[in-house]
């Protein structure tokens, strides 16, 4: 039997055959692995570095590498995605939520204080990371989530109460925000924007494990905001704001439909990289 391997040894193993699979960053991959099979933080990795992992450790570690080079992304091998600083728990019925989604909560947080009460809606709440997250950093606030899938609904409920808003979160199973009353202080919404051609195109890790329905936005990617923003007319406070999450090329179409069922002060809002992110709008008149 071959001897046990160091850390820094069944790293770099792991690293080399990442690197040779053409995985980007298989060097940070490779020490998320390491760390999630162990539980050793980043500092403890490297300064237990020679210290010998067991047999079973070993297993573990190759186990998800060769989960990782099937192509399953590393946030559905391991069950949770961080966001905003805080763990989700993920699966195949819900998107895996996206740094450029933290842009709706930053949306949110900039205009309201610790102390204030609120009330938001988030349609197609998935994992719950947007509500969630806002609950959690504003104990004031009360939420209402909808989403067709059931068992994204029951996923939003476990990460509600790991992070212990769940007393303040509203869970409704529905079509977007179809059948709800009230009205909202902030509406928020990260749609499927994909449109059919590009869909075809999309990498193999999103294609075979984020939910089409989460990504399918119809034929031209624009079918959901068409829903969203004629129901959110209704729903909406005086003082009321709206923001939606767009594909980078979709900022001029979404704008006029918001325009044209007569949306106040729409704007745009640029990701980190430049690009057309996220559109805010305020209530009609």
């Amino acid at each position: 039997m071959s001897k046990n391997l160091t850390l820094s040894e069944l790293t770099r193993v792991v690293r080399t055959a990442l690197q040779d699979h053409a995985i980007d960053d298989a060097e940070l991959e490779s020490r998320f692995i390491i760390e999630n099979v162990t539980g050793l933080t980043s500092a403890e990795r490297i300064l237990g570095e020679n210290e010998v992992v067991s047999r079973n450790i070993e297993t573990k570690v190759f186990e998800m590498m060769n989960r990782r080079l099937d192509g399953e992304p590393l946030d559905h091998i391991f069950g949770y995605k961080e966001f905003y600083g805080l763990k989700f728990e993920i699966n195949r019925h819900v998107l895996s939520p996206r740094p450029e989604t933290e842009m709706l909560v930053d949306f949110i947080l900039s205009r309201t204080t610790p102390d204030q009460a609120f009330e938001i809606l988030d349609l197609g709440t998935g994992s719950g990371a947007i509500a969630i997250t806002v609950l959690a950093s504003r104990p004031k606030a009360k939420a209402i989530a909808t989403d067709i899938c059931p068992k994204a609904l029951s996923l939003a409920r476990r990460n509600a109460d790991l992070h212990n808003v769940v007393s303040r979160l509203s869970l409704v199973q529905g079509y977007w925000a179809e059948a709800l009353s009230g009205s909202f202080d902030f509406i928020v919404s990260n749609p499927p924007y994909i449109d059919a051609h590009t869909m075809n195109k999309l990498s193999r890790e999103v294609r075979e494990y984020d939910p089409t329905i989460a990504l399918l936005g119809g034929e031209d990617g624009l079918a959901a905001y068409r829903i969203i923003i004629k129901q959110a007319k209704a729903l909406m406070k005086s003082h009321g704001k709206i923001a939606v999450e767009i594909g980078f090329d979709q900022g001029e179409t979404v704008s006029l439909l918001f325009k044209n069922q007569g949306y106040q002060n729409i704007t745009l809002k640029k990701d980190l990289a430049g690009r057309d992110r996220v559109i805010v709008a305020d209530a009609t008149d």
